[in-house]
């Protein structure tokens, strides 16, 4: 006897930034009453971005429901209502979509300009670049996740401020005490967390009007930490732009052009044992005017002008 087929039922994810238990009943009920109307057609399900993480590496890019490890592929389509506050989580997840090719509304989120690392390093992935193993979950959950963390990344594993600047707001994360304290200090950041990369120094590649103008190289030497800034105290050193290896140029450069960058100070890393190389950043404002070398900044500079002005 030929049995009936099970029809599979589309579900919408609608993600909200609703966060007073005011506003998410409002959206449990604006749910259910859809879902009356909807009923053996399609089904929507709600989620806040404070249960959305993202994995990010080479070649894996993905957002998930923390609480029960759902991927977002799983989804016919996502619907941004709310994001205003979480743009940077918002655009990183809709590149993850873009990824998988889920559908999503919010459309304009193709616009957004990556303003930090979190969206950043999604747009790097999908361009084949490779940024550090990384983990981003909303704040509250780092702390229970810790467990997983230290077996996803390894420990020691980074933990930054998705918006930190010149070295600060990141740590080298070894206990989920030195966590706990890291999330107490910065009570308000959004952070994400990366497996350390071994490495014996990292480079500052300036990139200007799509040419590579100037490297620095950035080297501790305090052993005590593992940051590799000229305002952490790091000692740097210009690099001849020929002496870069052509692979590290070509890297540079795509990193640059996926951001669609006129001006971009590109961090890379190369880990010590596998000479991988990894983009930690693409500042879309380097120290021109403050740091190392600005006396040959300001050549950079005053020669991309001159070229403008031609």
């Amino acid at each position: 006897m030929k049995q009936a087929s099970t029809k599979r039922v589309p579900t919408i994810l609608l993600l909200s930034s609703a966060e007073s238990d005011h506003n998410k009943a409002i959206n449990d009920l604006f749910v259910r009453q859809l879902n009356e109307r909807m009923a053996g057609i399609c089904r929507l399900e709600w989620q806040n971005y404070a249960n959305v993480g993202l994995r990010m590496g080479p070649g894996k890019l993905e957002a998930f429901i923390v609480s029960d490890e759902r991927t977002l592929d799983m989804f016919s389509r996502v619907y941004f209502k709310s994001y205003f506050r979480y743009h940077e989580q918002a655009a990183a997840i809709s590149e993850a979509l873009a990824e998988h090719n889920v559908p999503y509304v919010g459309n304009e989120l193709h616009e957004y300009i990556p303003a930090y690392k979190l969206s950043q390093m999604a747009r790097l992935v999908r361009a084949d670049l490779s940024v550090p193993e990384s983990v981003y979950l909303p704040r509250d959950k780092y702390a229970e996740h810790f467990e997983q963390l230290g077996a996803e990344l390894g420990l020691p594993f980074i933990f930054k401020a998705i918006d930190g600047s010149t070295g600060n707001f990141n740590y080298l994360i070894r206990t989920k005490t030195a966590l706990e304290a890291a999330l107490a200090a910065n009570p308000v950041r959004h952070f994400v967390a990366q497996r350390f990369i071994p490495n014996e120094a990292d480079l500052r590649v300036l990139i200007v009007g799509g040419k590579i103008r100037l490297i620095i190289e950035r080297r501790r030497t305090d052993p005590n930490t593992h940051l590799n800034n000229t305002s952490k105290g790091a000692k740097a050193r210009l690099v001849s732009v020929g002496v870069l290896d052509a692979s590290l140029r070509k890297v540079a450069l795509r990193a640059v052009q996926t951001m669609k960058r006129d001006v971009g100070g590109v961090d890379l890393m190369v880990e010590q044992g596998t000479e991988r190389p990894y983009i930690l950043e693409v500042n879309a404002s380097p120290q021109i005017g403050s740091g190392a070398f600005t006396a040959e900044k300001l050549d950079v500079f005053a020669d991309y002008f001159k070229e403008l002005a031609s």
